[in-house]
């Protein structure tokens, strides 16, 4: 949802933003079984429809590395910030999760 909204707000090729939304809605993700995986798939999709090299997807932020159920079982679960109601805000979150180029 939110690399669709980076895509409609900040891709520059805006004739091939409903292609590429498109593209992702329809893409087959159970075969990802790893961040890499899937910012493999998505800048491959991605690339292909828009026919742009350009365009990438990267992972920004901590990433999980527990080791399983049992790491960190006694801390508790970390939610996600809050979605602001403020537009600007809204996109200055967008612009700290996702990076697209």
């Amino acid at each position: 949802q939110r690399l669709q909204e980076a895509l409609q707000d900040y891709y520059t090729l805006v004739d091939r933003v409903p292609a590429l939304v498109h593209n992702l809605a329809g893409m087959d993700y159970s075969a990802v079984v790893s961040e890499e995986d899937l910012v493999t798939k998505l800048n491959a999709g991605l690339q292909a429809v828009s026919e742009d090299p350009r365009l990438l997807v990267r992972a920004v932020g901590p990433r999980d590395t527990s080791s399983g159920p049992e790491a960190g079982a006694e801390e508790p679960p970390v939610t996600g910030p809050e979605v602001p109601q403020d537009e600007a805000a809204r996109r200055a979150l967008v612009d700290s999760v996702f990076q697209v180029s």
